[in-house]
């Protein structure tokens, strides 16, 4: 079918977490090229199908597309991805961001200001929905419940799906969409997906993280979301050094990223209650310095901010010009 499965299947047992002291992909070498390559393989090509008619919001032409996950879970409705392209021309000639928002996502309209605004400085946008958030979740869960609340290894795979399905898009537009400029801008848990990204795929011509969640061990420790996980999962000492080791294995601080460091740009809350701003600047130093921004701002309110809407698309034009 050229559909990859789980190298990792998702369980919650005792003895899945046993068993991975045998497991191939147990880590060794947190920092080996050869390890990232089998933990993030390469996703195969995709084939978008095109849902329902386009219709026009404001000067912005928007279709929407499905395509199969390339990276499935066990759970069906998970395994389908919904995905909304914003073009700002009939065309479809313009650079192309894929949107990747953040956890929790309920509805489209915040995220959608974002898109329409690319499109008015002539831009494309692709906005999907992540693994487990709206029409992907569990009937018996809310919007991301399963990607970060259920389990350390459904949070596991639930990322690496993330990734897999992000390259994919990269892949689809870069191969059949003329070949034209592409790149990230992912917001909180988007921007810890986006930034794993940036590690693996050198075909992005630009990526821009928003506030990014990449580093799931300060998370876990500092951050208001953190003591939540920490009350919802119960990890015994015997399993507790395993889970870190597999842990850096989702941070992108652990790796160097693909890409050119000048066509990164991090950004800053200075107001923000969720994403300890020592997770950001852990990431920029780790990948050696990379521009930054920081916004006198909350978690949600700097979505809604004129100035971070504007030198995010002139960031964007600018790699795009190169």
């Amino acid at each position: 079918t050229g559909v990859q499965t789980c190298a990792l299947p998702i369980s919650t047992s005792a003895s899945r977490l046993d068993s991975l002291a045998s497991d191939r992909l147990r880590v060794r070498d947190h920092y080996s090229d050869r390890l990232l390559e089998r933990f993030y393989a390469p996703p195969p090509k995709i084939t978008a199908t095109w849902r329902g008619k386009p219709f026009y919001k404001r000067s912005s032409l928007i279709s929407d597309f499905t395509f199969p996950s390339p990276l499935p879970s066990p759970y069906p409705v998970n395994n389908t991805v919904y995905a909304r392209y914003y073009s700002a021309g009939e065309s479809r000639e313009a650079p192309v961001v894929i949107f990747l928002h953040g956890w929790m996502m309920e509805f489209y309209y915040i995220f959608q200001k974002i898109c329409l605004y690319l499109n008015q400085r002539g831009l494309d946008a692709i906005l999907f929905e992540l693994p487990y958030h709206l029409r992907r979740k569990p009937p018996d869960s809310f919007s991301g419940q399963y990607f970060l609340l259920h389990s350390f290894h459904i949070t596991m795979e639930a990322f690496r799906q993330s990734v897999a399905e992000t390259r994919a898009l990269v892949d689809w537009v870069s191969r059949d969409n003329n070949n034209r400029p592409v790149g990230i801008l992912g917001i909180s848990l988007g921007g810890w997906v986006g930034g794993m990204v940036t590690v693996l795929d050198p075909l992005l011509s630009f990526s821009v993280l928003g506030a990014p969640a990449a580093d799931p061990d300060l998370m876990i420790s500092e951050s208001a979301l953190g003591k939540q996980i920490r009350r919802t999962r119960k990890v015994s000492p015997n399993h507790q050094k395993e889970l870190e080791s597999l842990s850096r294995m989702l941070t992108p601080g652990s790796f160097q990223p693909a890409i050119d460091r000048s066509r990164i740009l991090l950004t800053e809350n200075l107001y923000d209650g969720f994403i300890p701003a020592k997770i950001i600047r852990r990431l920029q130093k780790a990948w050696g310095n990379p521009e930054i921004r920081r916004y006198r701002q909350g978690h949600i309110s700097v979505l809604y901010s004129r100035r971070f809407k504007r030198e995010v698309a002139d960031f964007i034009q600018r790699q795009c010009d190169r």
